[in-house]
């Protein structure tokens, strides 16, 4: 007789042992790190960690301290922690889904808008699109970050173009490096004009740094009146807590659910 109970035991612990399995990998989930993206939503939450990149870079130094070429290691970092909630989303019911949202467009992250003097050397090149000019350093700047020349015309500032790498890169660095060269008047980064829905990072307390999704609206163009955030705590061992909103926007701009 005790030997059934023992075995009747034995069976009950493996039952509760495999339920408790089941609940904690939610439901039998597949684990979020081996999960892959959507490709379209892998593609643009590259270019959001290569502008978290960028903007971090800006942060904590000045123009002509830095590279072009962001820091393979903290694109994907950011990247990380973009999938991680991505599939916090996806699997916490408290959470919409806020997949929608992604980094403003500033700095734009391929596109430079440049001013020539009006007597300027690689204003016969650039003019037919053409990339080469007559300067050495400049040549190997536009050939290691692969330049197209677009969109020349004259304007009342002198001949203006954009320079187009193939690549996400540094764009802030890039036209400082660029408007140093002789003949060329100014440089400098495209972006949009105005505010709007955004991702950023940053310290939000003493123990944590902090992804921020939010939506705005309310005369964006000149700067949103009303902005929501969804806020992630990256705590220093890696975990990403979720925090909770702050602000407020209308009902029928909220993610869904």
């Amino acid at each position: 007789m005790k030997m059934k109970n023992f075995w009747w035991l034995m069976a009950f612990l493996v039952v509760v042992v495999a339920w408790s399995a089941c609940k904690s990998s939610g439901g039998g989930k597949k684990p979020s790190a081996n999960r892959e993206l959507p490709a379209e939503l892998a593609a643009a939450y590259r270019e959001d960690a290569s502008r978290l990149a960028v903007r971090e870079y800006l942060s904590t130094s000045q123009t002509g301290e830095q590279s072009v070429v962001i820091p393979q290691d903290r694109i994907d970092y950011f990247f990380g922690l973009l999938s991680k909630i991505y599939w916090m989303c996806k699997d916490i019911d408290s959470i919409p889904d806020l997949s929608g949202i992604h980094t403003l467009k500033n700095p734009n992250l391929r596109q430079i808008m440049v001013v020539l003097e009006k007597d300027s050397p690689f204003k016969e090149n650039w003019s037919k699109g053409v990339s080469a000019t007559n300067n050495l350093y400049l040549n190997q700047l536009i050939s290691k970050n692969k330049i197209t020349i677009k969109n020349y015309r004259e304007t009342s500032l002198g001949p203006t173009l954009t320079m187009e790498a193939a690549q996400f890169v540094n764009t802030k660095e890039l036209a400082f490096l660029v408007k140093n060269f002789e003949s060329i008047r100014h440089a400098e980064a495209e972006g949009i004009v105005g505010d709007g829905n955004d991702i950023t990072y940053g310290s939000d307390s003493k123990n944590a740094m902090a992804l921020k999704y939010s939506i705005a609206e309310g005369d964006c163009p000149s700067g949103c009146i009303n902005r929501k955030w969804w806020v992630f705590y990256i705590m220093p061992d890696g975990t990403i807590n979720y925090m909770g909103t702050r602000g407020k926007i209308p009902a029928n701009l909220e993610p869904p659910k």
